[in-house]
C-alpha cells in the first residue's frame, strides 16, 4: 500500500483479514459460495495467509449466487458495508466491494474516489468454449470497462508516461458524448452472455490476468478449502490446477523489485469513517 504514511502492512491486512471473516461467515450463514482468487488463493498455498507485501482480498461468486450477494447486502453486519454499482449509481466499479467504514481510503485516480478498507468480490461468469472466441468475449469485456474508466477519469496520472496519460485526457474529453448508463448496460450485456451453470469455461472475466483467469466450470462446482492465516476459505476445485494456469511456476517467488503492492493512495485513514470523513 503505497500510502506516504506511517501505516504497516501488517496494520492494514490484519484490518483486511477483519472484513474476509466477516464476509466468510455472511456467505457460510447464507448458503452463498465463493472462491478464493487471484493473490488470494496464491497467499494461501504458497504463505499460508496474505503474500506479504500484498494489501487486498480478491473473491469471486458465480454469477447467479453473486445477484443474491447484491440483494442481501443491507444484511451485511456493522461496520462493515456491501458497495456495487446495481447499489448505488455513483459507485464507480464493475464489481462488488466490502467496506470497512470505520476507516477511510482515498485512491489515487485523476478523479480521486473515497471510500474505506476493502475485499474485492467479482462476479464469476460463463464464456465461450472456443478458444477464440473466449478472447474476444474478454477483449470486448475489457475495452468496454477501460472506456469506462477512462470517461470518468477514475484512472492513476503516470508521470513516467506523460503521452500516454495525455492520450486518456483527449480520449475523456471525446467520450463525454457518450452515456456513461450506456457503457455499463453495454458491459453487462457482455457479462451475462454465458451462464456459468450452461458453460464448460467460467472464470473472472474483470480480472487482472485476462484470459488466463478462464479456467473450466467444474472449478467452481464444487470448491475445496483452503488455509488463510487462522481461516479456512473456499476455493477452486484443484487450487494448483488454478494457479498453474494463472500464474504458472506458482511457488516461486518474484524478484525483489516486484514485490510491493499495485495500489496507491492519497489517504488512508484508520480511525475516521469514509461515511461521515
Amino acid at each position: 500500500m503505497n500510502t506516504g504514511m506511517d501505516i504497516s502492512i501488517q496494520a492494514t491486512q490484519d484490518r483486511i483479514l477483519a472484513i474476509f471473516k466477516c464476509f466468510d461467515q455472511f456467505c457460510n450463514d447464507n448458503k452463498i459460495p465463493y472462491f478464493s482468487l487471484g493473490g488470494t488463493l496464491l497467499g494461501a498455498v504458497r504463505h499460508g495467509g496474505f503474500i506479504p507485501w500484498d494489501d487486498d482480498i480478491d473473491v469471486g461468486i458465480p454469477r447467479e449466487h453473486y445477484d443474491r450477494f447484491i440483494t442481501l447486502a443491507a444484511e451485511m453486519p456493522t461496520p462493515y458495508r456491501v458497495e456495487s454499482r446495481e447499489l448505488d449509481s455513483q459507485y464507480i466499479y464493475p464489481y462488488a466491494k466490502v467496506y470497512d467504514t470505520n476507516s477511510i481510503v482515498t485512491e489515487d485516480y485523476i478523479e480521486p474516489f473515497t471510500r474505506g478498507l476493502w475485499i474485492d468480490v467479482f462476479p464469476i461468469d460463463g464464456t465461450y468454449e472456443s478458444s477464440t472466441l473466449q478472447w474476444a468475449h474478454f477483449k470486448s469485456v475489457k475495452f468496454i470497462n477501460a472506456m469506462t474508466f477512462i470517461k470518468t477519469r477514475r484512472y492513476s496520472p503516470d508521470p513516467s508516461h506523460r503521452m500516454k496519460t495525455n492520450a486518456k485526457r483527449l480520449l475523456s474529453l471525446g467520450l463525454s458524448v457518450v452515456p456513461e448508463r450506456m457503457l455499463h448496460s453495454t458491459l453487462e450485456w457482455l457479462l451475462r452472455r454465458r451462464s456459468p451453470r450452461d458453460s464448460t469455461a467460467s472464470g473472472n472475466l474483470l480480472g487482472r490476468w485476462g484470459k488466463r483467469e478462464i479456467v473450466c466450470s467444474k472449478m467452481f462446482t464444487p470448491g475445496s478449502t483452503v488455509e488463510f492465516c487462522d481461516m479456512h476459505v473456499q476455493a477452486p476445485a484443484s487450487a494448483a490446477a488454478y494457479l498453474d494456469a494463472i500464474y504458472g511456476d506458482y511457488m516461486r517467488l518474484p524478484p525483489e523489485h516486484q514485490r510491493v503492492s499495485g495500489h496507491k493512495f492519497t489517504r488512508v485513514d484508520f480511525v475516521s469513517s469514509y461515511m461521515n470523513p
